[in-house]
């Protein structure tokens, strides 16, 4: 009986400060639902005194489904509620910030200010995406869908304001939560813990906080790839058909284009990872086998004209992405030094960059900046205890393909060959922080890998290695503001 008592103790975000847990089945406690709840109601207390309206009090129908949840026990269902409240919770304190520093809801007229102008307004609402698409905007599904709750209020005679589209990202980012600690469910189904850190790391994360609390798109990008990669790992884990994963890949391509075209690479690499990840040890066979695929990609792209299109892209998107770094107010110099380098050294400099944006994590961290910049400082604290980790598990994964004495799952090696070559990718276009913070789900469960795991020599040498290099770039920042 002492021994069931102890196996409850600590369980999904919130609850593992507040109430019991869980040991596989949810043990949703009463004080955790009432935590949940209060956070809604003082949340919604905040939004709708600040926009001096009842109408954000529509936050509070998901509190009877939290008491539902009470009964039912569901693990999923309690993932969101966490995730949902807190965000919520981390939206009115953003909002009474802004108000209070700036004077306005929205901070600013860059793509947050455009996207609720769009979707809020009916003349645009009344556009079909192609005409949106071809002359507005390049996200018209993220406008359409946001359009939608906007034109609902207005029915109802609510004045469009900005909560409303936020409330839609909060829901998408609580869901992406519950499929991120889903997965990690399927790559360590033996260790809780790294569930319950998981889902700590996802509540906590200022990359979340800033997806879910400004009128970005990046809500509905980071609830499709989540999603994506969780049907994959089902696949791969053996637990799901391939059919689901069909239908779930020809729904990202079709959707991409509308949301970012850029990511319409993300099904390309998955599929063709799964291929590799399959791939016990290296032979030669399978290097040959990969280069005739990769070589005859390479010529039919160029015998059509679609390589030349693709550089076209690539380089104007590299003008634009420079011209933005060295416009930053907020420390872009090191992103323009590194951005505007050959390929072979943007590369790994833009991959380690990635980790360790923005430099130093408080730069933008200060009482006027903006509620973006300081979400992005606070992530930087998640990336910088990630990192050694996700360093690790990469070299783990290149052992396994050389080392019979290295054995790594499927699923993990999907997962960190993912994870390398998302980031890779982001750090020779944007080598913004805010493109990697999509696919955060591949770095968190790669870095989770290495945790908690026994350490060999070399292992030790690539931890020590990065905090004395990080110390180093730390002390230099500060001896240059010292001198300067």
């Amino acid at each position: 009986m002492f021994l069931e008592k102890q196996t409850m103790v600590h369980g999904y975000g919130i609850s593992l400060c507040f109430s019991h847990g869980i040991t596989g089945t949810v043990k949703l406690s009463m004080f955790h639902l009432l935590i949940s709840s209060l956070l809604v109601v003082i949340s919604s207390s905040i939004v709708a005194l600040i926009y001096d309206q009842a109408s954000p009090y529509i936050a509070l129908v998901f509190i009877p489904l939290f008491f539902a949840n009470y009964k039912i026990k569901s693990q999923n269902l309690t993932i969101f509620q966490d995730a949902f409240s807190f965000l919520l919770f981390v939206y009115s304190i953003a909002l009474a910030y802004s108000i209070g520093v700036f004077q306005e809801p929205i901070v600013g007229k860059s793509d947050e200010w455009t996207f609720f102008e769009l979707s809020s307004k009916s003349y645009y609402r009344d556009m079909s995406i192609p005409q949106l698409l071809l002359g507005i905007i390049n996200a018209p599904l993220a406008v359409k869908i946001w359009g939608v709750f906007y034109a609902v209020a207005e029915s109802y005679g609510i004045k469009p304001n900005p909560w409303i589209g936020i409330y839609v990202n909060i829901f998408f980012v609580a869901l992406s939560i519950r499929y991120i600690v889903n997965t990690v469910e399927l790559l360590f189904p033996e260790n809780s813990n790294k569930k319950k850190l998981a889902t700590l790391l996802c509540l906590f994360n200022g990359m979340f906080w800033l997806f879910a609390t400004l009128h970005m798109r990046d809500s509905f990008l980071l609830f499709i790839i989540c999603y994506f990669v969780y049907r994959i790992i089902l696949y791969i884990e053996g637990k799901s058909s391939v059919f689901p994963l069909v239908a779930v890949t020809a729904v990202f391509v079709i959707v991409m284009p509308f949301l970012r075209y850029k990511l319409l690479f993300v099904p390309v690499l998955f599929l063709g990872l799964i291929y590799v990840s399959k791939i016990k040890h290296l032979k030669g066979f399978h290097v040959l086998s990969m280069g005739v695929v990769l070589g005859s990609v390479f010529v039919v792209a160029h015998v059509t004209g679609i390589l030349k299109l693709t550089l076209s892209i690539f380089d104007f998107a590299n003008q634009s992405y420079s011209q933005l770094a060295a416009n930053e107010s907020s420390g872009g110099l090191a992103t323009a030094a590194i951005i505007s380098q050959p390929f072979f050294i943007r590369w790994p400099l833009g991959f380690v960059y990635q980790h360790v944006s923005p430099l130093p994590f408080w730069v933008s961290m200060y009482f006027g900046a903006t509620p973006y910049h300081w979400f992005k400082g606070l992530y930087g604290i998640v990336a910088l205890f990630l990192t050694p980790y996700a360093f690790i598990s990469i070299k783990y994964c290149i052992q396994s393909y050389f080392s019979r004495s290295c054995n790594i799952k499927q699923s993990m090696r999907f997962v960190i060959l993912s994870y390398f070559l998302t980031f890779s990718a982001v750090a020779i276009t944007s080598l913004e922080t805010r493109h990697v913070g999509q696919f955060y789900l591949l770095f968190l469960s790669a870095a989770l890998f290495s945790i908690n795991k026994s350490r060999t020599r070399l292992d030790q040498l690539i931890m020590y290695s990065y905090w004395l290099f990080l110390t180093s770039i730390y002390l230099l920042w500060a001896a240059n503001k010292l001198l300067s």
